[in-house]
Order: structure tokens, then sequence, then C-alpha cells
């Protein structure tokens, strides 16, 4: 059972990443220069989705999922590296 509902939470998790909804406005007047809008609700989403992998990394039953686990990490963990270079710039 236990192996079930990891396997749940990361068909979950995979299932979020495909369906990520970016949203652009147009800056100002500008043709050509746009805002990333959400970006808070953006972070916050990822944040949670952090604590539920290290949650389901330091689960003894997750070793069978392992790889996985690791391949929607670094999936996510890219994704926040780029908005966190957005949000610097």
């Amino acid at each position: 059972m236990k192996e079930w509902a990891i396997k749940t939470t990361l068909d979950s998790l995979d299932a979020d990443l495909k369906i990520i909804d970016f949203t652009l406005s147009r800056y100002k007047d500008y043709k050509d220069t746009f805002v990333l809008r959400g970006l808070e609700d953006l972070m916050s989403i990822f944040d949670e989705y952090t604590l539920k992998i290290v949650s389901l990394k330091q689960n003894i039953f997750a070793k069978v999922f392992s790889e996985r686990i690791f391949k929607i990490e670094k999936e996510f963990r890219t994704i926040v590296d780029v908005l966190e270079e957005w949000i610097k710039a």
C-alpha cells in the first residue's frame, strides 16, 4: 500500500509538471518585452513540490522509485533555477 501511495504521488507530480501554465503579459507599450505573471504563485507551488519530493526521497518504501524521483526532482529544479534567474534579471 505504501508503494501505491508513492506511485500515485509521483504520477500526480509528473502530470502537474506537464500542465504548468506560464502567463506572459506585454510590458507597458514595448513590442517585444514581456513580463511573467503569477510568479509568486508558481514559486509557492514549486516549493510545495520540492517538499513532496524530499519527503518521497526519505521514505523507506521509495527505493523502487528512486530513479523516477530523481528525474522529477531534476525537472522541477531546472524550472525553479530558470525562474530564479529571471527574477534576478
